[in-house]
C-alpha cells in the first residue's frame, strides 16, 4: 500500500475565523446573494426547478429520497427512490415534462423490468416498485441513459442487480421509439454468507461509467476494459449491520449497448463481481464510490477505473479521528472482457493523508456509535432534541473524473467533516472537497493535489451536510450543499456553491431553497432524521461548464412519513469556463511531483478570444520555478485561440507555487492561472524498520523475515549493496538493482546465533537516496536446545529417608520433536510427572515436568544433576540438585575448594583450577572415574594425581578446566564415582562465558533534533576483558549520525588491557521524520564487529 502526502496545503482565505476554528478553512469572501458577484458569472443567474416529491407524485413510501440528477444534450432527468421523470433543457418547451413511454407523468422505475411480460421472462424479480438506492445516469460519451437499482425479491428472497440502458438519448423520440433494454443478475450467487448462513446485505450501491476506447474519434470502439462499475457495502444482518466488506462489480457496457428489448437479446457478458477485501468484523475501508467519467470523450486508458472510499478509525470505542496518513483510500481495478471468465482485477492502491495533523473527524462521528452520525442542528433542536443526519460516514457521489482534454487526470470527491475535532462533543461540520491527481510518468501514482474545506458561503456558522461538488473543464468547482444550524434563520436549506481554485474564493449563486423563504421547515417527526443518502451534482455534456444539482428540502415541517420534496438547479458556467472576453481552458495547473532540477513535460493552457474584435497579447509570464512558451505572439482573431505550454523545473524540494499571468487589451486583463508543483528527490521507504526474531536455538537458522525496500520517491534509486552484521544473515534481490518510482525489492533476513543471550545486529542498505545507508535493526536471543527451570535445593533430610518431591521442568526450544534419555546422579531420583510428564520424547516448543526426590545415604551436603542426552550440539545438558543429609554416616570424600567458581571467562579460552580430594573415612576408597560436565573437563594433576585407590586420610588432586563456548552462566559439576556407599559425589562448578569486548549502551535514542542542528554528544563505553590491549580496526557511523571523540577516556588505537575507553556519537538530521542508523565498532578480537543502534527524529 503506497502513501502519498498532501502536496498542496489546505488553503486559507484572508477572512479571520472565530476562536472556534483552529485550522485553515475556506469561507465565502463575503456573504452574498447576488449571483453576478458571487458566481463570477458575468451577469448569468441560477435557475431552479421543482423535482419529484411524495405529496403530488405518490411514488414511494421510503422516508428519505435518494435523489439523482442526470443531464443529456437534450433533456435533464431526475430519479428519486422508485420514480423518475425527464424535462426538456431548451426550446419552447424548456423545463416542461417530456412526453415519453405514453405520457408526461412520473414513471415508475419498475417499468424497464416489467415491460414485454417481464422481458420475455428474463426479469421476473426486478419489477418491484420498492427500489432502494437506485440511480439514473447519463453516459456523456455514447449519449445514452442508464438506470441501476438493487432490490430484494419478495418474501425475503435473493438480492438482485437491476440494470437498464436506453436505446436512444432523445427521450421524446418516436422513430425509433425511446425504450429500455433491461436485465437482472442474482447478487447472492457472488455474495458470501455469514456464520449463521445468511447472505451479507448489499447496501448503498454506487455507479461509475468508464468508457475506454481503442479509437480517439467517434464512434468510439470499446476497449476490453470498458465497463459500468457498481459497488455495494456488505452488511452483516446478524451483527448490527456492520460493514464487513465491499462487493465490486463490473457490467459489460459495450454489450449492453448492442442488446435489444424486443426481441429481448442480451449481448452483454454476465456481470463480474468480487469481494474487494477479506471479510472483517468491522471494515474500515467503506463507502466505495467508483470514478464516473464526466467528459464527453473516453477517459485516458492508462488511468484505469478508480474507486475512492473512507478509511474510518478503528472500532475500538476510543478512536474518533482517522489515521493522519490513511484518511482516504483510492484503488485501481480493471477487467478484461475478452477473457473466458472475466473478473474484476486489483491493480494498485494508494492511501491519501489527512491535511490535519491528528487526522479527520468525520462529521457527527463518535467513538461510541460508528453509524449514528446525527448531529446537524435545526432552529427547533433545543426544544425537540431532533437533529439531522449528516451522513458523513459515507463518501458522497459522484467521484467525478476528467482527463482535462487528454492532458491529465483529475478526480473530485467530497464528504463532510467536523471543523474542530473533539472526543467529547459534536460541533460544526464543513464540506471537505478533495482534488486528486495523477502523475502519468514519474510515477504513475495518485496523490492529493488540493484539499478545500468549505463552509456555507452565506452563513459561515451553519453546518454543512451531503455535499456534491463537480469540477468543470476549466477547473472551477460548483455544487450543492445541505446547510442548517440552530439560528433562527438557519432552517435546513439547499445552497449553491462556486469555488475558483485560482483565487481560492468560495461564493454562491444563491440558495436553491432558502431557509427563510423557500424551505422554512424542519424534520420534527422523530422517525427518520436522514435527508437522503446523497445529493447529486453533474456536469452538462453540452458545454462541460454548466453544472446541474438536485437535493431534498421541506416546504413545511415534516411531522409524518413519508414526506419529502426535491429541488433541481442549473448553475451557469463560471466566467473562467465560458464567458467573458477571454476564456482560459484551465484556471489552475498542478504538476504534482517533479525531480529537482529536471524540467517537466508541459501542461497546455488554451486561450480563446471571446470578443468580436482582435485580442492583442502584451505579455505572458510565469514566475518562480515555472516557465512558458506560447503561440500567442500575434493578434488573436475573434473566436480564435492560441496555446501556452507551461513547464515546471523545481529548484529545491517541497511545494512550489507561482502564477501564470497574461496581459492583453481585454477588459478582464490580466488573466491568471495558479501554478503549483512539488520538487522531489529520491526516497526510499523500508518496512519494517526493525525485526525481533525472539528466541532461537544456538547454531540453528530461524525462519526468514521479509524486508521490503520501496522507491517511494519520484526518481530512480539504485541499491548498491545489502549487508548483515553479527549473527544475522540476508538474501535479497535488491543488490545492484535500480528501482523505478513505486517499484520494490525484497530482502530476507535470517538469524542463527552461535552464543546464548541477547544479540543485536543490522541489515545495512547502501543506495543513492538521501539518508543512505538505511538501517534495519535486528534483535534476537540465542538459547540452548533444552533449558531447565532453576536448580533445586532440598531441605535437610534424614539419611535413609526420602524428601518430598520437587518439580524441575525441561523445555524443548527447537522447532522439532526432541528424543532424549535422562539419568540422575548423587542421591537424587527423577520421574516424569504432572500434566505433561517427561518420558523421552518432547514436542517442539513444549515443556515437560520431572518429580525429583532426594534420598541421602550419608551426612553432609550432597550435590547431583539431572542429565539429558540427545543427538546434536549442546548434549548432554544438566540441571543441578543440592541437599543435606543428616543423622547418618559421613561422606567418605571431601573437596577443597568446596565448590568451583570461575567467574567471567572469555569465550573459547580456558581457565584451570586445582581441586584436592581427601579420603576422610577409615578405609580405602577406590576411585573409578572423575568427570566434568558441559563446559568443564577434569584431568589428573601432575603432583599427586587422583587415580585408583585413595588410602584413608590421604589426598589427591585433579585439574578442572572451564572453557565456555556460549555466553552466560554455566552451572554443572565434577562427578567422582567410587566404591564407597555414597557414590557418586559431585563438586559444584559455575562460571560465565563473556565476549572479549563489550559496549554500553547497546542502543541510543537522540530524541528530536531540528534539521540542520547537531545534538549533544552521547557517550559509549567500551570494555576490554582481555589481559592484553585490543587493536581497534574501524569505527563507522551511518545515516545522519557522526562518530566523534567523547567521554573521559577517548579510545585511541587500542582498548587498554582489562580496561575501558569511550566513544562519542552525534545526531545531525538532514530531513524530518524518524531516522535510524548505527555505529559499527570493529576490533582485533572475537565477536567483532559490535553494533550500537541509533535512532532520532528530525524536525
Amino acid at each position: 500500500m503506497q502513501t502519498y502526502h498532501s502536496e498542496i496545503p489546505r488553503t486559507t482565505s484572508t477572512k479571520e475565523l472565530s476562536q472556534l476554528t483552529l485550522r485553515a478553512k475556506l469561507v465565502a469572501v463575503f456573504a452574498c446573494m447576488v449571483p453576478v458577484l458571487c458566481g463570477y458569472g458575468f451577469g448569468q443567474s441560477m435557475s431552479t426547478f421543482p423535482g419529484l416529491n411524495t405529496v403530488q407524485n405518490k411514488i414511494n413510501s421510503t422516508a428519505a429520497p435518494d435523489v439523482t440528477i442526470a443531464v443529456g444534450t437534450l433533456d435533464y432527468c431526475e430519479h428519486a427512490n422508485s420514480g423518475y421523470q425527464c424535462w426538456y433543457k431548451s426550446g419552447i418547451n424548456a423545463n416542461q415534462p417530456v412526453r415519453f413511454l405514453g405520457g408526461t407523468n412520473v414513471k415508475s422505475d419498475s417499468g424497464p423490468w416489467s415491460q414485454n411480460s417481464n422481458n420475455f421472462g428474463n426479469t421476473p424479480h426486478c419489477p418491484t416498485a420498492f427500489s432502494p438506492n437506485a440511480e439514473l445516469v447519463h453516459d456523456n460519451v455514447y449519449n445514452v441513459w442508464i438506470m441501476e437499482k438493487r432490490i430484494t425479491a419478495s418474501g425475503g428472497g435473493h438480492n438482485y442487480m437491476c440494470v437498464a440502458i436506453s436505446n436512444v438519448e432523445d427521450v421524446s423520440s418516436t422513430s425509433p421509439a425511446f425504450g429500455w433494454f433491461a436485465f437482472e443478475f442474482d447478487l447472492d450467487t457472488v455474495i458470501p454468507t455469514n456464520s449463521q448462513g445468511n447472505f451479507y446485505y448489499p447496501d448503498y450501491p454506487q455507479v461509475g461509467l468508464w468508457q475506454t476506447s481503442t479509437t480517439t474519434t467517434p464512434p468510439y470502439t470499446p476497449a476490453k476494459d470498458q465497463a459500468m462499475w457498481i459497488t455495494y457495502d456488505l452488511q452483516d444482518i446478524n451483527a448490527g449491520n456492520n460493514i464487513n466488506a465491499v462487493l465490486v462489480c463490473a457490467v459489460d457496457l459495450a454489450g449492453l449497448r448492442s442488446s435489444t428489448a424486443n426481441p429481448w437479446v442480451n449481448n452483454s457478458k454476465a456481470p463480474a463481481c468480487t469481494v474487494a477485501h477479506s471479510l472483517a468484523a468491522y471494515n474500515q475501508r467503506r463507502s466505495w464510490v467508483p470514478a464516473n467519467n464526466s467528459d464527453t470523450i473516453p477517459p485516458i486508458a492508462a488511468d484505469g477505473e478508480m474507486f475512492t472510499y473512507m478509511i474510518e478509525p478503528p472500532k475500538d470505542g476510543v478512536s474518533y479521528r482517522t489515521d493522519p496518513n490513511h484518511t482516504q483510500g483510492v484503488e485501481q481495478w480493471t477487467i478484461d472482457w475478452t477473457q473466458t471468465t472475466p473478473a474484476p482485477t486489483f491493480v494498485s492502491s494508494w492511501d491519501l493523508p489527512s491535511t490535519q495533523a491528528g487526522g479527520d473527524q468525520l462529521g457527527c462521528f463518535t467513538s461510541g456509535n460508528y453509524y449514528n452520525t446525527v448531529c446537524v442542528p435545526q432552529p427547533s433542536t433545543a426544544s425537540t432534541g431532533i437533529n439531522i443526519d449528516s451522513v458523513a460516514d459515507r463518501m458522497q457521489q459522484f467521484f467525478h473524473y476528467t482527463s482535462k482534454g487528454g492532458q491529465g487526470s483529475v478526480w473530485t470527491s467530497a464528504h463532510a467533516i467536523q471543523i474542530v475535532p473533539s472526543a467529547s462533543m459534536h460541533s460544526q461540520t464543513e464540506a471537505d472537497v478533495r482534488i486528486l491527481q495523477r502523475n502519468t510518468s514519474s510515477p504513475n501514482a495518485v496523490y492529493l493535489s488540493a484539499d478545500y474545506p468549505i463552509t456555507d458561503p452565506v452563513d459561515s456558522s451553519a453546518f454543512v451536510f451531503l455535499p456534491s461538488v463537480v469540477r468543470d473543464k476549466a477547473g472551477n468547482l460548483q455544487g450543492i450543499l445541505g446547510v442548517s444550524g440552530s439560528g433562527v434563520n438557519e432552517h435546513p436549506a439547499l445552497n449553491s456553491l462556486t469555488f475558483n481554485p485560482a483565487t481560492q474564493q468560495a461564493g454562491t449563486w444563491g440558495y436553491i431553497t432558502s431557509p427563510i423563504t423557500g424551505g422554512d421547515a424542519e424534520d420534527v417527526d422523530s422517525l427518520n432524521y436522514r435527508w437522503g443518502d446523497w445529493y447529486s451534482g453533474v456536469l452538462d455534456p453540452s458545454d462541460s461548464c454548466t453544472v446541474w444539482v438536485a437535493g431534498e428540502y421541506l416546504p413545511q415541517n415534516r411531522t409524518t412519513e413519508p414526506y419529502w420534496y426535491t429541488e433541481m438547479a442549473k448553475l451557469p458556467p463560471m466566467g473562467t469556463c465560458a464567458g467573458g472576453p477571454v476564456l482560459l481552458s484551465n484556471v489552475s495547473f498542478n504538476f504534482g511531483s517533479q525531480q529537482v532540477e529536471v524540467k517537466s513535460s508541459p501542461l497546455i493552457e488554451t486561450l480563446t478570444n471571446n470578443q468580436s474584435v482582435a485580442l492583442n497579447i502584451t505579455g505572458i509570464s510565469a514566475g518562480g520555478d515555472f516557465t512558458q512558451t506560447n503561440t500567442c505572439q500575434s493578434a488573436i482573431a475573434p473566436g480564435a485561440s492560441c496555446t501556452i505550454d507551461v513547464y515546471f523545473t523545481p529548484s529545491v524540494t517541497g511545494t512550489r507555487s507561482a502564477t501564470l499571468t497574461i496581459s492583453d487589451d481585454a477588459s478582464s486583463s490580466p488573466q491568471s492561472v495558479a501554478l503549483a508543483g512539488v520538487g522531489a528527490s529520491a526516497a526510499i521507504s523500508i518496512t519494517p524498520s526493525s525485526i525481533a526474531f525472539g528466541n532461537q536455538v544456538v547454531n540453528t537458522a530461524s525462519a526468514g523475515q521479509k524486508i521490503t525496500v520501496n522507491n517511494s520517491g519520484f526518481v530512480n534509486v539504485t541499491v548498491n549493496s545489502v549487508a548483515a552484521s553479527g549473527d544475522f544473515s540476508k538474501s535479497d534481490n535488491c543488490t545492484g538493482v535500480t528501482l523505478t518510482p513505486g517499484q520494490s525489492c525484497t530482502i530476507t533476513a535470517g538469524f542463527m546465533p552461535v552464543v546464548t543471550g541477547s544479540l543485536s545486529g543490522t541489515i545495512t542498505i547502501n543506495d543513492n537516496a538521501p539518508g543512505s545507508p538505511h538501517i534495519v535493526t535486528m534483535t534476537g536471543a540465542g538459547q540452548n536446545v533444552v533449558t531447565f527451570s532453576s536448580n533445586i535445593s532440598f531441605p535437610a533430610t534424614n539419611v535413609g529417608s526420602s524428601s518430598s518431591p520437587q518439580t524441575m521442568t525441561l523445555t524443548n526450544n527447537q522447532n522439532k520433536t526432541l528424543s532424549y534419555t535422562f539419568s540422575t546422579s548423587g542421591e537424587f531420583t527423577a520421574v516424569g510427572s504432572g500434566g505433561t510428564p517427561c518420558n523421552g520424547t518432547l514436542a517442539a516448543k513444549v515443556k515437560c515436568s520431572f518429580a525429583v526426590t532426594f534420598t541421602p545415604a550419608y551426612t553432609g551436603q550432597i550435590k547431583g544433576a539431572l542429565t539429558i542426552i540427545f543427538t546434536g550440539a549442546g548434549s548432554p545438558a544438566f540441571g543441578g540438585f543440592s541437599g543435606t543429609g543428616q543423622n547418618g554416616p559421613v561422606v567418605p570424600l571431601t573437596f577443597s575448594p568446596s565448590n568451583l567458581n570461575y567467574g567471567n571467562v572469555i569465550l573459547n579460552t580456558s581457565v584451570n583450577k586445582t581441586v584436592t580430594i581427601k579420603n576422610v573415612s577409615t578405609g580405602t576408597v577406590n576411585l573409578s572415574s572423575i568427570n566434568g560436565s558441559d563446559a568443564y573437563t577434569v584431568n589428573p594433576s601432575e603432583t599427586s594425581p587422583c587415580d585408583g585407590a585413595l588410602l584413608a586420610g590421604k589426598s589427591c588432586t585433579v585439574t578442572a578446566t572451564f572453557k565456555p563456548l556460549i555466553t552466560g552462566s554455566t552451572i554443572a559439576g565434577i562427578t567422582v564415582i567410587d566404591d564407597s556407599a555414597v557414590s557418586p559425589q559431585v563438586l559444584d562448578a559455575s562460571g560465565s562465558g563473556i565476549v572479549p569486548v563489550t559496549m554500553t549502551p547497546t542502543s541510543i535514542n537522540f530524541g528530536t533534533v531540528a534539521v540542520g542542528n547537531t545534538s549533544a554528544v552521547q557517550v559509549i563505553t567500551v570494555t576490554n576483558f582481555v589481559t592484553t590491549p585490543v587493536a581497534i580496526n574501524s569505527i563507522v557511523a551511518s545515516g545522519d549520525y557522526i562518530y566523534t571523540t567523547g567521554g573521559a577516556i577517548p579510545c585511541g588505537a587500542t582498548i587498554p588491557a582489562n580496561g575501558i575507553c569511550t566513544l562519542g556519537v552525534e545526531f545531525s538530521p538532514t530531513n524530518t521524520g524518524l531516522i535510524s542508523g548505527d555505529l559499527t565498532f570493529s576490533y582485533a578480537a572475537g565477536s567483532s564487529p559490535q553494533v550500537v543502534t541509533l535512532s532520532g527524529t528530525g524536525q
